[in-house]
This record gives structure tokens, sequence and C-alpha cells, in this order.
């Protein structure tokens, strides 16, 4: 118990702190005012395409992933626990994680917690992956329209070495062969397993990483239209440059829900496009807000289902 308050302790500390750098010259009154000033039309679209990404795209995507490598589960309880995970990550100060929900409410419908793991592990590799990809492409695009393209080749040579590493992600388990715990090395054995057996259906594949950049692409959309909505003009093909860096850089589990890890990386990828750090910071903390909307209605389905019995998991050898 205490070493999870500290863990709490700690991200909470990153957090504060982290805002702190970033507003720390911001008129927070006129911060407020401007979020206030919002309109619904752009404010709801943006939502929806926050909703698209973190609620549909990744239960298609998962729903995949789990009949490729097991038995498929009806879409419709994997899209409530994804939104679940959702509450997890984006309102509890947890140390369990939307991910570590997942795996549990999984198991619930008859898997077990191993199938449960790699399940949630592989579709993360995927998302990864296509997020990747459009972070690389998104380097090119800065190379070509900054004076300075250091910013560029950084972002181009961290997201290059993320592909091969996730491609080769194979080889680097089957080398960890060697452990003397059998069952660490037979869980192992199953994910490299596992991500050969996507890999091979080169179909299948295209259409999970297809699902993740167009996922990546609603992301996108939405802080270009949050900006719009507050007046800060941006160009749409530079939001798509930068925004997937951001993302992947606030998934780090170091702050609650990415509060500060975003406003921070935020402030360097939209400032590259000319954007000035409070006006970045707005876009963030309003991006925020909308995925933490997103996250109270998944508080309503958690509740729904902390009521309901748990299936018998089945197959806890695999």
């Amino acid at each position: 118990m205490s070493k999870n308050i500290l863990i709490i302790a700690a991200k909470l500390a990153v957090t504060s702190g982290l805002m702190y750098l970033v507003l720390r010259d911001v008129e927070l009154e006129s911060l407020h005012a401007r979020v206030g000033s919002l309109s619904s039309f752009p404010l709801i679209c943006a939502a929806a395409l926050v909703f698209f990404q973190y609620i549909v795209v990744v239960t298609w995507r998962w729903e995949r992933v789990v009949a490729a490598i097991d038995r498929a589960v009806p879409p419709w309880r994997l899209m409530k626990i994804v939104v679940i995970a959702l509450f997890f990550n984006q309102v509890l100060p947890s140390t369990v994680g939307g991910d570590g929900m997942r795996v549990w409410l999984l198991r619930g419908q008859g898997r077990s917690i191993g199938l449960a793991f790699r399940s949630v592990l592989i579709d993360r590799l995927i998302g990864f992956f296509g997020a990747l990809l459009l972070a690389l492409i998104g380097a090119l695009y800065l190379m070509a329209v900054l004076e300075d393209p250091g910013p560029g080749w950084f972002l181009a040579l961290v997201s290059l070495s993320g592909l091969v590493l996730i491609a080769a992600a194979p080889l680097l388990i089957r080398g960890l062969g060697w452990l003397p715990a059998r069952a660490v090395r037979r869980s192992l054995e199953n994910i490299a397993r596992e991500v050969d057996l996507l890999a091979r259906d080169k179909a299948r594949l295209t259409m999970l990483i297809g699902s993740s950049i167009l996922g990546q692409i609603a992301l996108g959309g939405s802080v270009f239209l949050l900006a719009q909505g507050l007046g800060i003009s941006l160009n749409p093909i530079g939001v798509l440059a930068v925004v997937p860096g951001i993302i992947i850089v606030s998934t780090i589990p170091i702050s609650i829900a990415g509060w500060g890890v975003r406003e921070g990386t935020m402030v360097v990828g939209l400032g590259l496009l000319g954007v000035a750090r409070g006006d970045a910071a707005l876009v963030s903390i309003a991006f925020g807000l909308v995925s933490l909307l997103l996250g109270l209605l998944g508080g309503i389905f958690w509740l729904i289902h902390r009521g309901q019995p748990p299936a018998r998991a089945e197959w806890e050898g695999r």
C-alpha cells in the first residue's frame, strides 16, 4: 500500500512540476476565459474524433488481435472494457492503469491472465507502430519546411529506431530464451509466436496498422479543431506531423493521465510550427479536458460493471 502511495505521490510531483514550468509565465485568468470561450461545434467535433481513436479504433484493433491469437470476444464487450480503461487512464491517479484494467477485465470474459496480457501488449505494439510510422512521415515534412532541420532529423531517428525495435520484437523476445524462469520463457515464446502469426497475415496486419494511423490522424484533427475554436491558426499538415510524437511521449507513465508531459511536448511540438507557448499549452489543456470528459463516461460503465459477476476464466495455463 505504501509503495502505491509513493508512486502516486511521485506522479503528482512530476505533473505539478511540469505544469508549473509550462504555465509559469501564462496568465491563468486569461487561460480560463479562453477555454470557456471555446464554441460548442469544434468542441463536439474534437470530442467525436478523440472518441473515435480511444474507443472505436482501439476496440476494433484489440478485437482483431484477440480473434487472431485465440477466439473472438463480442466487440461490444471489449468496447465496454476499453471505455472503463479510459476512465482509469484519464480520471484516477491509480497505479493500475488502463492497460492493467483491460487485462483484468478480459480475464473476466473467460480468458487467462497470460492471454489477456499478451493481447493487450500486441495491441499496444501495433498502435505504437502506426503512430511511429506517421511520426516518421511527419519528421520528413518538418525537415522540408523548417529552417533548422535538426528537430526533424531527431524525430526521424527516434521514430525509425522505434519502428525497427517493434519489427524485430519476435527476434528480441526469442533472444531472452536463456532466462531461468520457465513460466517467463513460455510467456515470451507465446508472445513471439502470436506476433509471427499476425505478421504472416499481411492483409490483417495492414488493416491493423492502417487503423492505428487513422486513429492518430483523428487525434491530429482533434487538436486542429480545438486550436481553430480557440482562435489559434495552425497548418493542418503541420499538426499531423507533430501530434503522433506528442501522443507517444504523453503515454510515458510518469505523470497523472499524461498531464504535464503532454503540455510540455505540445509546447515543443506546436512551437516548431510557430505557436506561442501559452497558446500551445491552451490547446493541450483543452485536449486533456476532452479526454477527461470521455474518461468520466467510463466511470459510469465501471460502476455498472462492478455490480455484475465475472465470468469464469478458462485455460489459465495458456
